[in-house]
């Protein structure tokens, strides 16, 4: 059995190449909490909207998704900042027995409770897809689940959009 043998005039620069390529490897988490993280800051930022009841599902769906998100499901201590929000639902597909697609959309506008000044404003979609059958209840039971999805969605989506807009407006 013949032995393969590594040249030794290889071993250096290779061993140098692993030692730079581990060198720009982190472990961070994802989300953390250290306040000298640029992230603490804008979540710092987040947490400060206050989110005014709304009177439809789908808003309610999409406030209570934000609501976790930026405050935990409390409300803000010291809000510094109040989002208003409407959401509604479309449906597209037509005949039985065949998928549609529910899409969710919300309009959002985020201001300076101080000096009513916009922070930022928007619009996201989010879909979702469901079958319908030729059952009345389990096709609006599918629909309401579609659009459930689709708001949730949504709601990450807006959620993400303030956090860039908070972000740049802190200038990082």
């Amino acid at each position: 059995m013949r032995r393969l043998a590594f040249p030794s005039r290889l071993a250096g620069p290779v061993v140098l190449a692993a030692a730079l390529a581990l060198a720009a490897c982190q472990a961070v988490p994802l989300y953390g909490s250290n306040p000298a993280q640029p992230q603490a800051a804008v979540r710092a930022e987040l947490a400060a909207i206050a989110i005014p009841p709304v009177n439809d599902r789908l808003s309610q769906i999409v406030r209570n998704e934000l609501l976790f998100d930026v405050t935990g499901g409390g409300v803000p201590a010291a809000p510094r900042y109040e989002l208003s929000l409407s959401a509604n639902a479309s449906v597209s597909g037509f005949g039985v027995g065949i998928n549609r697609v529910a899409t969710v959309t919300v309009l959002y506008s985020l201001a300076e409770i101080a000096t009513g000044q916009v922070a930022a404003n928007g619009r996201v979609s989010a879909a979702a897809e469901y079958e319908e059958l030729n059952q009345a209840f389990a096709n609006l039971s599918a629909r309401e689940a579609a659009e459930e999805r689709a708001a949730r969605a949504a709601a990450d989506l807006v959620w993400q959009a303030l956090a860039l807009a908070l972000s740049a407006r802190l200038g990082l």
